[in-house]
């Protein structure tokens, strides 16, 4: 599942030439002694001079987390308040179990509660990445579709 969303953001984002797509290990720091390692995240272009050898010290615009039985509190609780108070834009959790994309959006004062909303299909727009898209169900396909006739269908609308 990893592989599969990172091939298409990672696609998308190089495309269209807005920035960096990431995967764990590599480290986000939120501040000094607040270190995540996202499963996948997104730099944008004017964010990436913070990108160093060891870590990317400030807030992504995108994480993605893929949910795994031993992480379910910490990356819908924990994680999920500690990206909310550092400013993080919009924050996925992929429930492999639930089928289910758990979107968490940051409104526009940024001072309140995620905006959390469940996909099970249907297309999902990224806030943070402008043009991007998601078919929900391609995710719950056994095997996961070709990424790159996805890409291609994203890239095309």
């Amino acid at each position: 599942m990893t592989i599969f969303l990172t091939m298409l953001l990672r696609g998308y984002v190089r495309r269209r030439q807005l920035g960096r797509i990431l995967n764990g290990p590599a480290v986000v720091r939120l501040r000094p002694g607040l270190n995540y390692e996202p499963d996948i995240f997104f730099i944008p272009r004017e964010l990436l001079p913070a990108l160093g050898d060891e870590y990317f010290s400030g807030t992504p615009a995108l994480i993605v987390e893929i949910l795994s039985p031993g992480s379910r509190t910490h990356d819908l609780v924990t994680k999920a308040s500690a990206y909310r108070r550092h400013g993080v834009p919009e924050y996925w959790v992929v429930d492999l179990e639930r089928r289910a994309l758990i979107r968490h959006l940051l409104p526009p004062d940024s001072q309140s509660a995620y905006q959390v909303s469940e996909h099970a299909r249907g297309r999902l727009e990224s806030q943070a990445i402008p043009g991007f898209w998601l078919d929900v169900a391609w995710l719950w396909q056994d095997p996961l579709p070709d990424e790159l006739s996805c890409l291609d269908h994203i890239l095309s609308a």
